[in-house]
């Protein structure tokens, strides 16, 4: 989605070792994410471009309706954030992907200390489908992801 090509770990490294921030800034201009910048529809058309995944097959995936998840990626709609999660379990993305995808696109991250928000993220790690993510959310008493 962006073009990082320094570790998190070593952006941070660098910062430390930096005496000033202009610095810092100029020498790393091309490892920052844009936060909020990027389109939702765009950022996702990139991760299934990346993936090599169908837009469809993602869609089917997800559980969403198809109009609404057309409409999402061609930006004719600014889904919640839970409508985001069903396509990225959809495309079957990392929690690390999808973290990078709500920053760069203005959501709020995932949070292992929020219980709703880490069966997410345990269900994501495991390559559980959407079903089974609304599952264990049911099971613990939260509202699933629609």
């Amino acid at each position: 989605m962006y073009n990082k090509k320094k570790s998190t770990h070593d952006l941070l490294e660098d910062m430390k070792r930096t005496r000033d921030y202009d610095s810092f800034c100029e020498v790393n201009k091309g490892e920052f994410a844009q936060e909020g910048q990027m389109k939702i529809g765009r950022a996702l058309s990139a991760l299934l471009e990346e993936k090599g995944i169908e837009k469809r097959v993602a869609v089917k995936r997800s559980g969403l309706m198809d109009k609404y998840a057309y409409q999402i990626f061609s930006d004719t709609k600014h889904p919640s954030r839970d409508k985001v999660l069903a396509l990225c379990i959809g495309m079957q993305l990392s929690v690390e992907r999808v973290q990078e995808l709500l920053r760069v696109t203005g959501y709020p991250l995932l949070y292992p200390r929020i219980k709703r928000d880490s069966i997410i993220m345990y269900g994501m790690e495991n390559g559980y489908d959407i079903i089974s993510i609304n599952n264990e959310l049911m099971e613990y008493g939260f509202q699933i992801i629609e």
